[in-house]
């Protein structure tokens, strides 16, 4: 996956990453205002250790043993438990000691959400440890308190930083669950991702248009025009020296606009001065006859039913394209479409026209697009980009390759304008 994937996939998912950063820093703020931040004091002791003019090794291993003893002392449990009892605190104070190394000083740091208190406990308990040099060793020339402890103005730890930790695990958070969700969504967004789960080879893009321009008759956008020629190009190249005749479009699910790239594709034919006849072979749920606006009362059903002869049903178009609609409802289409009359009939069209169309039922449905794909010389499969998904394609890519020889490629419907090529 190339960078440009990612940044679509993360685009796409911008929300999830909005929402978990808004919702953990939000979390992350509320919390920081019920937590006492805590605030560090500290003082710095000086112990006088030599006990000569000039230090010898003994003065020195003295000199660490004492600094280590009133080290202890300052964190012992009998300093503590006088600090809990003086202040009144209900838990011993954080205190941590140091002895710097090379030097006579230990440090002293006092951690409570109190600064004040903080500042008072860190003091106190300097005097404390002062108070016990006579115990420890007479002969001390002097332990002094050389840096009291201050009032600290800030706590240690920074609200805005904690803040923008939050922020941060909030985006990582977001980023993860994104890639969490396109690992369980069946959904395909891009073009690219549906012809690779396809395998089918792509003829066109047909961009998304306002409603009353969608018939390319009715003064449609310069774009779309041009997505329908080159579909139309992309067709009539297959087989150069003989194009496919009669061509069976179909699309995964109902709603993916087969009709209007049956129609579309049949005007845009017909400007070559081809003569062209579309058949609405869905006597289900028929459209042709509502998108050119032309009555259905009879129709293909009829022609399967053996009722007249072939002329009576061809509808002329004020465009250069004939249509058979689909005709009354059948209840049984199925059984009509079984019939020897269906044989006839698209050789009877052949003989009087170059293109025949034939607009076939969504073939996951019913199965009246795989009875129609035994007359049809090609297959195209009519997938619309915004309803799609992995599953629907690999049972599309196992039906097709039953009739592998006759299918001709895919067009995705409703793509965006903005992701098509076509910018007339």
């Amino acid at each position: 996956m190339d960078l440009k994937k990612y940044i679509d996939i993360i685009w796409r998912r911008k929300w999830v990453i909005l929402a978990t950063t808004f919702i953990t820093t939000l979390v992350v703020f509320v919390g920081t205002q019920f937590y006492s931040f805590p605030y560090e004091a500290t003082t710095i002791l000086r112990v006088a250790t030599s006990r000569t003019g000039q230090a010898s090794y003994e003065d020195l291993l003295y000199a660490d043993r004492l600094l280590r003893t009133f080290a202890q002392i300052a964190n012992g449990s009998t300093v503590k438990e006088d600090l809990v009892r003086l202040f009144d605190l209900n838990q011993e104070p954080a205190i941590e000691v140091q002895v710097l190394p090379n030097t006579e000083l230990i440090r002293i740091t006092i951690t409570h959400p109190n600064p004040v208190l903080a500042r008072d406990i860190a003091n106190t308990l300097a005097t404390m440890v002062i108070r016990q040099r006579q115990e420890i060793d007479n002969r001390l020339n002097l332990i002094t308190i050389i840096d009291p402890a201050v009032t600290p103005k800030s706590p240690t730890v920074s609200e805005v930083l904690i803040l923008a930790i939050g922020i941060f695990v909030g985006l990582v958070a977001g980023l993860g669950l994104v890639f969490i969700f396109q690992n369980l969504d069946n959904k395909l967004y891009s073009s690219e991702e549906i012809e690779v789960a396809s395998d089918l080879t792509l003829l066109g893009s047909i961009p998304t248009v306002k409603k009353d321009k969608v018939l390319l008759k009715n003064n449609s956008p310069r774009y779309y025009e041009i997505a329908y020629q080159n579909l139309r190009t992309n067709i009539l190249v297959q087989n150069h020296n003989k194009p496919p005749m009669t061509l069976l479009v179909t699309s995964t699910a109902p709603g993916d606009g087969k009709s209007t790239v049956v129609a579309n594709l049949a005007l845009s034919i017909s400007r070559t001065q081809k003569k062209v006849v579309i058949v609405d072979g869905d006597m289900r749920k028929p459209k042709l006859h509502s998108i050119f606006q032309i009555p259905n009362q009879m129709g293909l059903s009829s022609i399967l039913a053996g009722e007249h002869t072939l002329d009576e049903f061809i509808q002329e178009d004020e465009t250069p394209i004939s249509v058979i609609t689909s005709g009354p409802v059948s209840d049984d289409p199925t059984l009509l479409l079984n019939s020897e009359n269906l044989s006839w009939m698209i050789k009877e069209l052949k003989m009087q026209f170059d293109f025949i169309l034939i607009d076939s039922p969504a073939f996951f449905a019913v199965p009246d697009a795989g009875i129609l794909a035994r007359h049809a010389d090609g297959i195209i499969l009519v997938i619309n980009k915004t309803m799609t998904s992995k599953g629907t394609i690999l049972e599309c890519n196992r039906y097709l390759n039953e009739v592998q020889s006759k299918a001709l490629g895919m067009v995705i419907n409703k793509v965006k304008p903005k992701d098509s090529y076509y910018y007339g």
